[in-house]
This record gives C-alpha cells, sequence and structure tokens, in this order.
C-alpha cells in the first residue's frame, strides 16, 4: 500500500471496527428477524481481499492516467 504507516494503522484500526460493527449489526438482526448471521474470521479476511483488490485497481487507474 502506497500511503505513510500513520494511514495504514488507522486503516487497520478501520478494518477491525467495521468487523465489530458487522458482529454488533448481526445480532440486532437476530432480534429483530429470529434468524442468525454468523461473521467469522474468514469473512474479515475476505473483506481484507476485497479492499485490497478494489485498492490495487483504483491505484492502477490513477498510475495509467497519470502517464
Amino acid at each position: 500500500m502506497d500511503a505513510k504507516s500513520e494511514v495504514r494503522a488507522a486503516l487497520e484500526y478501520h478494518m477491525g471496527k467495521v468487523h465489530d460493527l458487522v458482529s454488533d449489526v448481526c445480532e440486532i438482526y437476530f432480534q429483530r428477524m429470529r434468524r442468525r448471521v454468523f461473521v467469522t474470521p474468514k469473512s474479515y479476511l475476505s473483506f481484507i481481499d476485497l479492499y485490497k483488490g478494489v485498492y490495487s485497481d483504483k491505484y492502477n487507474k490513477i498510475d495509467v492516467e497519470e502517464v
């Protein structure tokens, strides 16, 4: 990732908070709909992989547009 270490640390923190928020919303969903939705470590890793893919795609497009 082409960013300062502070930005990377903030992004890591944000990703963790998003994962926690999704877990909280899953509990609210269960209370309202009586259906369980699970957030697993695998779903967290998939979220990170998705972010990395989108980041790479956007970064490469910016690099091409500047040339």
